[in-house]
């Protein structure tokens, strides 16, 4: 199998072990539903990382701040609505990618990528993913040019239609910040979704976020 080599390294967070991962190796994006939009759905185990956000609300007053304490089941209540927004919101900007930016890759099978490391290690910062457990692996899109032969393909569990899909990376180049608005609308959700399909705010004063779909091979575990 030949590959067209083009310039299109990314950097990808990730909980690989190095039993799960070979350098050079061909992988692909997920076939189907990716575990970051299974999660989505499963909003009990959502709401229990969520409830120690909503034990200790802090409220700016004048020059002081003012600690209000609740219950475990309010701060899990208030956690559980927070995850059901969550989905919400998710569910919202891929109904509008389907409508309005079809041939965008979805966020429910994509990969999330950066496009250098010290967006990586910004973007590990600002959505609280530590390392250890999480590291950083550089690792590059991959265009396949050759036909897959019917053993291959059923070896790889892909059917020909997804192979066509996938041969040619697709990419979305997006603004992170436009994904914070869980407490919105449905109608400015929306138009928050419009924004970030648009690849609107994607100049280098913002980080952005490379959405990913197609084979990729790992170059190196960065950190």
């Amino acid at each position: 199998m030949t590959f067209e080599r083009r310039t299109m390294t990314y950097y990808h967070l990730a909980r690989w072990g190095d039993d799960k991962i070979q350098t050079g190796k061909i992988y692909t994006t997920p076939l189907n539903k990716s575990e970051y939009w299974k999660r989505q759905f499963n909003l009990q185990a959502n709401a229990v990382g969520m409830a120690k956000e909503f034990e200790d609300i802090q409220l700016p007053l004048d020059a002081s701040t003012v600690h209000i304490k609740i219950s475990e089941a309010e701060a899990q209540a208030h956690a559980l609505h927070k995850a059901q927004r969550q989905l919400k919101k998710e569910q919202i900007f891929e109904q509008v990618r389907r409508k309005e930016f079809p041939l965008k890759p979805s966020r429910q099978t994509c990969m999330f990528l950066c496009e250098s490391e010290a967006q990586i290690r910004e973007c590990a910062i600002k959505f609280g993913f530590a390392m250890p457990p999480y590291r950083i692996f550089e690792l590059e899109c991959l265009s396949i040019e050759e036909n897959l032969t019917e053993g291959t393909l059923e070896a790889t569990g892909m059917t020909q239609d997804v192979f066509e899909e996938m041969r040619a990376p697709n990419r979305h180049r997006g603004n992170p910040d436009f994904l914070v608005c869980n407490i919105y609308s449905d109608m400015a959700i929306e138009d928050m979704a419009r924004k970030y399909w648009r690849g609107e705010n994607t100049n280098n004063e913002f980080l952005t976020e490379i959405l990913f779909r197609g084979f990729f091979r790992i170059l190196r575990a960065v950190g």
